[in-house]
């Protein structure tokens, strides 16, 4: 089959966007993505008009060639990531890791991340070596839902029933994509949201190209490129969306205009292989780089340099030419039904793994830091104790102790069970109530002696403004690094419990104004345990984790936190 030379150019630039995006080089890189979805459903319209041209097209055969050619790789790397993750993760980084492998095993990661994380900007992210996979879910479950449209169609039989079902289809998804009753998560991972772009590259094939003036299409192609290399690695700021549509736009221009097989290569041909490898192998690179990145950040960096930009780059190579390597010349992946054969196979076996690791909630050893057994675990043991303040949103009963209403969200019941651990626990009753929205707890409010709203953000919402300042605490933000990985790595070197993590110079900024807008009314929550270097400590007096998820406190840390923070100002 006769390469088209733009395409391997836009995969090389949008793998490489990618590829610096997530490992933190560049703000944009992301957008990659949306050229990978333009460009396949060019390719695969392209793949399905001759298949229907020839009456040969079927769903099923289609879907099970895309399979073949997804699968394996997925399940190779979901059991490397087990692998690698049983000697360097935290049990519930583990154990989200065992539930994107089966996720991803499955094509649907996109919507356990729908459902968990919900923000795919979130720095957690980061750590995690399957993240990327939503990306294949959304193609997959589209190729699967647009294979049988385009067979229902087919057998209409009508002239242009093809390109007409394709314009309503990615107006339809365009529309929904724009319209704000939906939410972001919604928008960003479910496939519905994300068919226009597909299906505007798959129109492009329709579109008739003006092959009379070849310098006019090779201009516009050059323009389509330019601009999404602007897109791509320039460090502008334009809402999310905005940039998407951008993106979609010049992606089928360039492919449109740029899309006819041994066009004139003005490159040498060994110049154009080496420059077009990376997006010739783009799959290959897309599936490792983030596996690469993830443990690198978790174990051995805590922050972008030059040697993680180059130990990725060189990883993801290496990766990537073994399992081309694999692919070309290992036998028993020879042919769709072999590699599906292999895949349902090692998916099985994967699955079976992830499976026991997630019923174990991730602990594969004792963790005396975390208090955690292997002899007696169960899952969401951490969420558990973060949420217990759930069952104090009551009415307070006792007037013979002190009234302190908590309010916010899990922040907020960090101070809940701070408040519980301390020792003036038993001379107070604690309330609490979810969020900043006080509607209809008016009474509650007047009869609490004091009110303390835990804040995650650095904004007093103005629903609590009009509660009296003389009642009114805030309990700013905490901050123990990204991630423990980096913790954990030196678990078995001296000084491991001497360890702490540089808190961010703006975080500290915004720390001292709220401590100066607020006085003996602010509870701070980071120079207690932060040197003067900034460098805050991430274990108690005592050798435990004050957070396991460096955002919300243990059971140890709450109580760490009770014996440092001076809570005098609550008396009668």
């Amino acid at each position: 089959m006769k390469r088209i030379r733009v395409i391997d150019y836009l995969k090389t630039f949008a793998i490489i966007g990618i590829l610096l995006f997530h490992v933190g080089a560049i703000k944009n890189g992301y957008l990659g993505v949306e050229v990978f979805f333009v460009i396949s459903g060019f390719l695969m319209m392209k793949s399905i008009v001759k298949s229907i041209q020839e009456h040969e097209f079927r769903p099923l055969r289609y879907v099970s060639k895309r399979i073949g050619s997804f699968w394996p790789l997925i399940v190779v790397t979901g059991i490397f990531s087990l692998a690698i993750g049983f000697f360097t993760m935290l049990p519930d980084d583990y154990e989200n890791l065992a539930e994107s492998v089966i996720a991803s095993n499955l094509f649907s990661n996109n919507i356990l991340q729908a459902i968990t994380t919900k923000n795919y900007w979130d720095i957690v992210n980061t750590y995690k070596p399957l993240m990327h996979t939503w990306y294949i879910g959304v193609l997959f479950q589209s190729i699967v839902f647009l294979s049988i449209l385009f067979w229902i169609v087919s057998k209409v039989s009508k002239k242009n029933a093809l390109r007409n079902m394709l314009i309503i289809v990615s107006a339809v998804s365009l529309a929904a994509y724009c319209l704000p009753v939906f939410s972001d998560a919604q928008k960003f991972y479910f496939f519905p949201f994300r068919l226009f772009e597909i299906t505007l590259g798959s129109l492009t094939l329709f579109i008739p190209k003006e092959k009379n003036h070849p310098k006019t299409m090779r201009l516009l192609s050059i323009v389509g490129v330019l601009m999404l290399l602007f897109m791509l690695f320039a460090p502008i700021r334009l809402p999310e969306s905005v940039c998407l549509l951008i993106v979609v736009l010049f992606s089928c221009i360039a492919v449109w205009s740029g899309s006819i097989p041994d066009g004139e290569n003005r490159f040498n041909e060994k110049v154009y292989n080496v420059i077009t490898a990376p997006g010739r192998y783009s799959y290959d690179v897309y599936i490792w780089h983030q596996v690469v990145i993830a443990f690198l950040y978790y174990s051995v960096f805590q922050a972008i340099n030059l040697w993680l930009v180059c130990l990725v780059i060189t990883m993801t190579a290496v990766l990537s030419f073994f399992s081309i390597m694999a692919r070309k010349r290992c036998g028993i992946l020879q042919g769709t039904k072999k590699r599906i054969l292999v895949a349902a196979v090692l998916m099985m076996i994967g699955c079976v793994i992830a499976g026991f690791v997630y019923l174990k909630a991730g602990v594969v050893r004792d963790i005396p830091e975390l208090g955690v057994e292997k002899t007696n675990v169960h899952r969401n043991m951490h969420a558990e104790y973060v949420d217990i303040p759930y069952a104090w949103d009551a009415d307070f009963s006792d007037d013979e102790k002190i009234h302190v209403l908590v309010m916010g969200n899990s922040f907020g019941r960090d101070i809940a069970n701070i408040l519980h651990e301390s020792e003036i626990a038993d001379r107070i009753e604690i309330s609490y109530l979810y969020g900043a929205d006080a509607t209809g707890e008016e009474d509650r409010i007047a009869e609490a002696d004091y009110v303390i709203f835990g804040m995650s953000s650095w904004d007093v919402p103005d629903e609590l403004k009009w509660i009296s300042d003389e009642k009114l605490y805030i309990a700013g933000s905490k901050t123990f690094g990204n991630s423990n990985g980096i913790i954990y790595a030196h678990r078995n070197r001296d000084g491991y419990y001497d360890q702490r993590v540089e808190v961010p110079e703006d975080t500290i900024l915004r720390n001292n104004a709220l401590k100066e807008t607020y006085g003996d009314h602010y509870i701070d929550m980071i120079t207690p345990l932060i040197d003067e270097e900034n460098r805050i400590r991430v274990f108690s007096d005592d050798g435990f984790y004050i957070s396991q998820d460096c955002r919300h406190l243990t059971k140890y840390g709450a109580k760490y936190y009770a014996r440092i923070l001076d809570l005098s100002f609550i008396q009668q």
